[in-house]
């Protein structure tokens, strides 16, 4: 009786030209998760910038509507304290610090409304 040999390789695994494929897929993978990484962290700083931006904007606006509503007020004892100029004329309207706020409305380039006083340049 004759005993069929099979013959088994026992050298069983991965070829060269595997290794190679599942290298260059791993770098393609590898590429596209660091271009991801990349264009987050761009968007990320921008969006950071912009919220800084905004942040100094509404700084800026609280500090000056604090500012704006509080012209002209003297607290509650205010007509003693009233401040008298004698360094200057306090007729000029310059130095008059008994009006605190005016407003003006530009009509043309060289025309107000109110009239400015001549003091002013």
């Amino acid at each position: 009786m004759r005993q069929l040999v099979i013959k088994r390789n026992l050298y069983s695994g991965m070829t060269l030209v595997e290794i190679m494929i599942a290298l260059v897929l791993s770098l393609v993978l590898i590429g596209g998760i660091i271009t991801v990484f990349i264009a987050n962290k761009a968007t990320f700083r921008s969006q950071e910038g912009l919220a800084q931006l905004q942040e100094n904007g509404r700084m800026a606006l609280s500090i000056l509507t604090n500012d704006i509503r509080n012209a002209g007020y003297g607290g509650c004892d205010f007509q003693k304290a009233i401040i008298t100029n004698t360094l200057n004329n306090s007729n000029n309207y310059v130095w008059n610090f008994t009006n605190f706020i005016d407003g003006f409305e530009s009509t043309s380039t060289s025309a107000w409304e109110p009239a400015l006083d001549v003091s002013i340049s």
